[in-house]
């Protein structure tokens, strides 16, 4: 008890010390803190968006479609039956016809004329609520109703085209057969969907009009199926999926394979996430590193005052040991305070960058505002660092000091 009420005296007595030490402790924690919280936020945000609007819990397809996915063939289309079977079994489920096509703008009141490769997707506007929140995120015109003529346009698509509401656009795709066909559409609505895949280069039509044109004959190539908010749904309902597709020549892949792409990047940028938090805190140690060895150095003499007065290498050591943990437990404690008060700010209001994401591609499903979330085992993290990385310097360092000749460090200037 003696050399802890020495170690937090010395503590009050090095005051400026204590806070400059503290305060390094407390930023490197507090950017540990906020990075690992918004990373986590956006990767969590990402795959909300994919269920929402890309891929639903997943999508069940030909194993030949599913081999030739990238493409997208016309020509592998589901059993009719199919839909019906799980409209029966009670499970959420919507067709769509996935293709490739250039959407055409010319002519008034274009102010612009061009064309721009997009993605077509042809969609069951009375189904497709069922699985996706599309129809929620029309900011101009209106959802797309059954029969119409019409096409669904991303907000930043929309932009760099110079397009409104009521404006006509041309669709070219081929059709089931390799037949080229021109669609004459007009823009039915704008959507401002929270995620870019959707928002930049994708176009929505109506499953029915895309039937006549594709020659189709009623079949789609792909069932969207919704098991549920949760991206892990119950095993129970992935098996009783399975069973259900048995003999019928089609089978379900979840949402994960379908975004593996997407699934590498994170993977990748967390890695990179985890070098950069490294960083951080390589260099709040140096920072750190750097107070407690001048702190220690300049009481070289009085280390060796005290070792003439009798005190052992052991007590010397366990006494710079307790003053080094409560540096570090002060700073790991103003480090949560300060990363919990920052966090909360990204949790509820996020950060907005919006314009950045629209110029560039960082492989996340955000559009515009990214938000943190609160990770618990980061501020036990926080306060375990805090005091292990002190803790450590101090005893590398009174371990080569307790090393030097009494003499010495009394002569020590």
């Amino acid at each position: 008890m003696k050399l802890v009420k020495l170690g937090f005296r010395n503590l009050l007595r090095y005051k400026r010390r204590t806070i400059i030490t503290a305060f390094a402790v407390a930023m490197g924690l507090m950017m540990f803190i906020l990075m690992d919280s918004l990373l986590m936020g956006v990767s969590e945000d990402s795959i909300i968006n994919i269920m929402r609007y890309e891929s639903g819990s997943g999508r069940i397809v030909t194993p030949a479609y599913w081999e030739d996915r990238e493409s997208r063939p016309l020509k592998e289309t589901l059993p009719p039956e199919l839909g019906q079977k799980l409209t029966d079994e009670g499970v959420s489920w919507t067709p769509r016809i996935e293709l490739t096509g250039e959407l055409i703008f010319r002519g008034a009141p274009w102010e612009e004329s061009g064309y721009l490769a997009v993605e077509v997707v042809a969609l069951d506007p009375e189904r497709d609520g069922d699985v996706y929140d599309l129809n929620r995120v029309v900011s101009e015109g209106h959802f797309l109703t059954p029969d119409e003529e019409g096409v669904l346009l991303g907000r930043w698509l929309a932009e760099d085209m110079g397009a409104q509401v009521g404006y006509p656009v041309s669709l070219r795709v081929k059709t089931r057969f390799g037949s080229e066909e021109l669609l004459e559409l007009e823009v039915a609505g704008i959507l401002d969907c929270p995620d870019p895949y959707v928002n930049t280069g994708v176009v929505f039509i109506d499953l029915t009009v895309a039937d006549d044109y594709l020659e189709m004959d009623g079949l789609y190539t792909q069932a969207v199926v919704s098991l549920g908010p949760n991206p892990q749904p119950p095993r129970g309902s992935v098996e009783k999926l399975h069973h259900l597709l048995a003999g019928t020549g089609a089978e379900f892949h979840s949402w994960e394979e379908w975004a593996a792409d997407f699934m590498a990047i994170a993977a990748g940028k967390q890695n990179s996430a985890y070098a950069i938090l490294s960083l951080v805190v390589l260099i709040a140690a140096i920072g750190i590193s750097n107070t407690v060895l001048m702190s220690l150095f300049e009481r070289t003499r009085e280390l060796g005052m005290l070792r003439a007065l009798g005190m052992t290498d052991g007590d010397l050591r366990k006494t710079f040991l307790i003053e080094a943990v409560g540096i570090g437990l002060l700073g790991g404690i103003v480090g949560i305070i300060w990363g919990a008060g920052a966090n909360l700010i990204l949790v509820k209001i996020g950060i907005n960058y919006g314009n950045l994401l629209k110029d560039m591609k960082i492989g996340y499903r955000v559009s515009g505002m990214m938000y943190g979330v609160w990770i618990l085992r980061d501020y036990l993290i926080s306060l375990v660092a805090g005091v292990a990385i002190c803790g450590t310097i101090s005893l590398l360092v009174t371990r080569k000091l307790t090393g030097m000749k009494i003499t010495d460090c009394l002569r020590y200037t």
